[in-house]
C-alpha cells in the first residue's frame, strides 16, 4: 500500500506541475483557501505534536516523581533494614553473650554443685559411718554400764546386809568396848593418822584418777571404763590390804569402816561416772540432731539447686527460641528488601525506556527542524519548475518524520494528505513560483506563528530541546526573505 500510494502521489506531482505552470492566472481566493488547509493541517499536526509531547512529559515527570518517591523509599527501606540489621545483630550478639554467659554460669553452677554434692554425700556417709559407729560404741557402753548398774544394785544390798551385820557387831563392840577401849584408843590414834595419811593419798589419787578418767572419757569410753574397773581393782586391792592392816589393828569395827568408806567412795566415783555418761550420751544425741538438721539443710539446698539448673535450663530454651524467631524474621525482611530491590530494578527500567522515547522524539524534532531548515534553504536557491516538487515532497518527509513517534497515527495521517492531494489538484499547483514560493513561506511563518508559545513552553519545561528553537528562528527569518524576494519578483 505505500508504494501505491508512493506512485499516485509522484503522478499527481506531475500533474500538479502541469497545472502549475496552466494555471498561473489562479484567482488569490483559491490561494487563501488552499493556505488555509495547509495552515490548519499543519496546525493540526503541531498540536497533535504538541499534546503528544506534553503527554509524555507528563508520564516522564510521573515517572520521575515515581522513581524519586521509590528512591526515596528503598533508601528508606536501606536504612531501615540497616538499622534493623544492625539492631537484630547486637540483639543477638548480646543474646548469645547472655547465652554463653548463662551456659558458662550453669556448668560453673552444676559443676559446684556436683562437686558440693559429692562432698555432702561424702561427708554425710562418713558422718553417718561415724555415728552409727558411736552408736555401737555407746549401745555396748550402755549394756557395761547396765551391767554395772545390777552390780552396783548387788554391792548396795550387800551392803545392807554388811550395815545390819555391823549393828549386830557394834552392840558386841559396845559390850567389849571396856574390854577393849584403851587399845582400841591406842589403835585408833594409830588408825586415825594412818587414815589421814590414807585419805590424803586418796584425795590425791582420785584427784589424778578423776583428770585421767576425764581425758580417757574424752578420747575413749570403753578405755575410761576398762581403767575404771582397773583402777577400782588396785582400789580393791589397796582397801583390802588397809582393811587387812585395820583388822590387825582395829579389828573387825575398823575393817567393816574402811568397808564402809571405801564402798562410799566406790559409789561417789561410780555415781560421778554414771551421770558425766550420761551428760556426755545427752551431748552426742544433741550433735547427732545437729547433723541430721544439717543433712536435712543440705539435701533441700540440693533441691534448690536442681530447681535453679531447671530454671536456667528453661530460660536457655526460651532465648534459644527467641534468637530462632530473630532469625526468621531476618530472613522475611532480606526477602521484602530482594522483592523491593526487584521493583526499583523494574521500575529503573520502565525509567529507562521512557528517557530512551523522550530522546527519540528530541531526535525526531531535531529531525524536523533541520527538514525545515532544508526545505527554506532550498526552497530559495533551486529553481521554481523543481521547487515545488522537491517542496511537497519535504514538506511529505515532515509530515513522516513528525508521525514517527506515533506509528499507530501514520497511518490516517498519510491518508488525510493524500486525500488532500487528490481532492484539490489545483490547490496543491498553487505552491509552484512565483506564487509557490510565496506560498509556502506563507505557512511556515503561520506554522511558526502559532507555534511560537508552544516553543516557549517547550523551553520552560525541558532545556535539552534548546537546539529546536534557534533552528526554528533562523528559518523563520529565511521564509520572510524569501517571500520578500517572491513578491518583489516581476
Amino acid at each position: 500500500m505505500p508504494k501505491k500510494k508512493d506512485k499516485k502521489t509522484g503522478d499527481k506531482q506531475k500533474e500538479d506541475k502541469k497545472t502549475s505552470k496552466k494555471d498561473t492566472s489562479a484567482t488569490p481566493a483559491n490561494k487563501s483557501s488552499h493556505d488555509e488547509k495547509d495552515k490548519d493541517l499543519y496546525l493540526t499536526q503541531i498540536r497533535h505534536l504538541d499534546e503528544q509531547l506534553e503527554r509524555y512529559q507528563l508520564k516522564y515527570d510521573q515517572v520521575e516523581r515515581q522513581k524519586n518517591d521509590l528512591n526515596s523509599q528503598y533508601s528508606a527501606l536501606e536504612k531501615e533494614k540497616k538499622d534493623i540489621v544492625e539492631y537484630l545483630k547486637r540483639s543477638v550478639l548480646e543474646k548469645e553473650e547472655e547465652v554463653d554467659e548463662l551456659k558458662e554460669l550453669l556448668e560453673s553452677q552444676q559443676k559446684a554443685a556436683d562437686k558440693d554434692k559429692d562432698a555432702l554425700q561424702l561427708q554425710h556417709s562418713q558422718l553417718r559411718q561415724e555415728l552409727q559407729d558411736r552408736i555401737d560404741e555407746l549401745t555396748t557402753e550402755n549394756m557395761t554400764l547396765v551391767a554395772r548398774l545390777a552390780g552396783l544394785e548387788e554391792f548396795q544390798k550387800q551392803k545392807e546386809e554388811l550395815i545390819s551385820n555391823m549393828e549386830s557387831l557394834e552392840k558386841q563392840l559396845t559390850s567389849q568396848k571396856e574390854k577393849h577401849k584403851a587399845d582400841v584408843h591406842s589403835l585408833e590414834m594409830k588408825a586415825l593418822l594412818e587414815q589421814k595419811r590414807l585419805e590424803k593419798e586418796m584425795e590425791s589419787h582420785v584427784a589424778a584418777m578423776a583428770a585421767q578418767v576425764q581425758h580417757l572419757v574424752d578420747q575413749k569410753v570403753p578405755e575410761t571404763i576398762r581403767l575404771a574397773l582397773q583402777e577400782n581393782t588396785e582400789v580393791k586391792a589397796q582397801f583390802s590390804q588397809l582393811s587387812e592392816q585395820a583388822q590387825v589393828l582395829m579389828g573387825q569395827n575398823s575393817a567393816l569402816r574402811a568397808r564402809k568408806s571405801q564402798l562410799s567412795v566406790d559409789l561417789g566415783i561410780l555415781e560421778e561416772m554414771l551421770s558425766e555418761m550420761s551428760h556426755q550420751s545427752c551431748i552426742r544425741k544433741k550433735v547427732v540432731e545437729q547433723l541430721t538438721e544439717k543433712c536435712q539443710q543440705l539435701q533441700a539446698e540440693l533441691k534448690d539447686c536442681s530447681q535453679e539448673r531447671k530454671q536456667l535450663q528453661a530460660e536457655n530454651t526460651r532465648v534459644l527460641t527467641e534468637m530462632e524467631a530473630l532469625r526468621q524474621g531476618r530472613a522475611a525482611l532480606s526477602e521484602q528488601c530482594s522483592k523491593t530491590r526487584a521493583e526499583v530494578r523494574r521500575l529503573e527500567v520502565e525509567l529507562e525506556e521512557e528517557r530512551r522515547r523522550r530522546s527519540r522524539m528530541k531526535s525526531n524534532m531535531q529531525e524536523v527542524a533541520i527538514t525545515l531548515k532544508q526545505a527554506m534553504t532550498e526552497a530559495a536557491t533551486e529553481k521554481d519548475s523543481e521547487v515545488d516538487l522537491q517542496w511537497r515532497q519535504l514538506m511529505q518527509k515532515v509530515l513522516v518524520v513528525m508521525d514517527m513517534p506515533t506509528l499507530t497515527n501514520s497511518t490516517t495521517k498519510n491518508n488525510q494528505l493524500n486525500e488532500l492531494q487528490t481532492s484539490d489538484p489545483v490547490a496543491a499547483s498553487h505552491h509552484s513560483p512565483p506564487g509557490g514560493v510565496t506560498v509556502g513561506s506563507e505557512q511556515i511563518l503561520s506554522i511558526m506563528g502559532g507555534h511560537d508559545s508552544w516553543r516557549q513552553r517547550q523551553l520552560k519545561e525541558n532545556q535539552s530541546c534548546d537546539t529546536f528553537s534557534p533552528v526554528l528562528y533562523t528559518g523563520q527569518q529565511q521564509l520572510q526573505k524569501d517571500k520578500a524576494e517572491a513578491a518583489s519578483r516581476p
